[in-house]
């Protein structure tokens, strides 16, 4: 299967760029049955930054675990109902209308972050490039109704990002959200940018914005 064996071949790029102080990727399911929901509904791609302390608990690398917590996650929480736990989280929350976890790809613009704190792996360039290829990879195999991007503007999200937006040809590309224009959109394509929600969140536009681009989200 095509997605199958692009999940397994990322996993055996990363697998020797893990270690004491890195997560572990964030990689895809790719069984029938996750691809089967996906391939006849409306789809939502959510692009985040990485995944600090993504299952620190997992002894040693397991794709099939790590690909079952995918979905646990999206599960957990895209039904929690006003209850969250981060604003990453709590933005897809605001902006999801009534779409459901079978609606969601959820991937970001790093597949590794830092074992502990909430930070970038300290080996990321390593990975830049699979992580890209990813984004591209997602976006082509699966045609997502609507983009949301919540990275950055700084590097190194504002360079995949960029990357990435020139290689699917959105209108998007040379540009990034500021402090005048928190959203910036190609509405064409309908795809979204903004800062990460934490960010948002600091600058109390948090609401502003995902009122905005709940307005884009089916």
């Amino acid at each position: 299967m095509e997605m199958d064996y692009f999940i397994r071949s990322a996993a055996n790029i990363i697998l020797p760029h893990i270690d004491d102080n890195t997560s572990l990727p964030l990689l895809m399911p790719s069984d029938d049955e996750f691809l089967e929901k996906r391939r006849n509904s409306y789809q939502l791609m959510y692009i985040g930054q990485e995944n600090p302390g993504w299952l620190n608990w997992m002894e040693e690398f397991d794709l099939e675990k790590i690909q079952q917590k995918y979905i646990d996650q999206l599960k957990h929480f895209m039904n929690l109902g006003s209850k969250t736990t981060t604003p990453f989280w709590g933005f897809l929350r605001e902006i999801k209308n009534d779409l459901n976890e079978d609606n969601l790809i959820w991937t970001n613009c790093l597949l590794l972050g830092s074992k502990y704190g909430n930070k970038r792996a300290h080996n990321y360039k390593d990975i830049e490039k699979i992580s890209l290829l990813n984004l591209i990879y997602l976006y082509k195999y699966f045609k997502p109704d609507c983009v949301v991007i919540v990275a950055g503007p700084e590097n190194p999200y504002y360079t995949i990002i960029q990357y990435f937006l020139e290689e699917i040809d959105s209108s998007l590309r040379g540009k990034c959200p500021d402090k005048r224009n928190l959203l910036v959109s190609d509405l064409n394509m309908n795809i979204h940018y903004t800062y990460h929600p934490q960010a948002l969140a600091r600058g109390n536009v948090f609401g502003e914005v995902a009122e905005k681009v709940k307005t884009y989200v089916k």
